[in-house]
């Protein structure tokens, strides 16, 4: 699901994704064989599906529930500091939101490419 989210600071609307996409999948993909070789082809799929969705729709917010891809507490220190005109921590930008995308891709695509050999 796609949250559209106004930051009051800063006066910008910011776009991020709660509850959807390969994420929701957790870490499974990292670990090996706790997904089938079919089941990890269609996450693949999914990443590639979600870094086209998550380009179009011009999203910029990470906020990941897995505090080693994206340790969380230095954002949440931040967010509680924060004073009018700051950035908020957890808007990267549409750029660095892809390339995290696209590491998620390269990951799962290694993990594949590791189960042919």
């Amino acid at each position: 699901m796609l949250l559209a989210a106004y930051d009051w600071m800063n006066s910008r609307t910011q776009i991020g994704i709660v509850g959807a996409g390969p994420a929701g999948f957790g870490g499974a993909w990292l670990t090996p064989q706790i997904l089938s070789d079919e089941a990890l082809r269609t996450f693949g799929m999914s990443v590639a599906h979600f870094i086209d969705a998550t380009r179009d729709a011009k999203v910029d917010v990470l906020l990941q529930n897995h505090m080693l891809m994206d340790p969380i507490q230095p954002k949440l220190d931040a967010v509680a500091a924060r004073t009018s005109g700051q950035p908020n921590p957890f808007v990267v930008g549409r750029a660095e939101y892809q390339k995290f995308l696209k590491v998620m891709d390269g990951c799962t695509q290694v993990n594949l490419e590791r189960r042919r050999k």
